[in-house]
């Protein structure tokens, strides 16, 4: 064989392992991304049982805003600090155990238990003998339901004129 035909055997040789290893670093990246968007939805699904409604409704834009101080390079920043505080204040209490069904291409959560769970299954239930405050429920709904009551009266003066 010519030098020149080895020279050419050895660049397209190169050429085959570059891209073979690009694509098991693709491959590898994806399962590492795969695995790890796994973790976070079985650690939101703790989440959803301890948290509080209104913890959890400022984690949500919270998390975004942190990705995004990051991405900017501002990892220093005073609001990177408090997002983590924050989030770290959160956090205390998620533990637990998370049951999962695997299935082609998901993880399904079919359970889940913490000893710090925002949840009385006595007081789950609606029907008689039980200790849910059924007075409070009517109560709730009288103030949940005052905007829109306030709502139709502004739009029935808004007719009448």
């Amino acid at each position: 064989m010519s030098t020149d035909t080895l020279t050419v055997l050895t660049v397209v040789l190169a050429v085959v392992v570059i891209a073979v290893l690009a694509v098991a670093l693709i491959l590898i990246r994806r399962g590492l991304a795969e695995i790890s968007d796994g973790l976070g939805t079985l650690h939101s699904a703790l989440e959803d049982v301890v948290l509080t409604k209104d913890e959890a409704r400022l984690k949500r834009p919270l998390e975004q805003r942190w990705t995004e101080l990051v991405y900017e390079g501002r990892w220093f920043s005073p609001a990177r600090e408090a997002i983590d505080a924050f989030v770290d204040s959160t956090q205390e209490l998620v533990t637990g155990e998370v049951r999962v069904e695997l299935r082609p291409n998901a993880a399904v959560v079919t359970g889940r238990r913490s000893p710090h769970m925002i949840y009385a299954s006595e007081l789950a239930s609606y029907g008689t003998g039980e200790t849910f405050p059924h007075d409070a429920a009517e109560g709730f709904i009288r103030i949940s339901s005052l905007e829109t009551e306030l709502h139709a009266a502004r739009e029935r003066a808004t007719i009448d004129v």
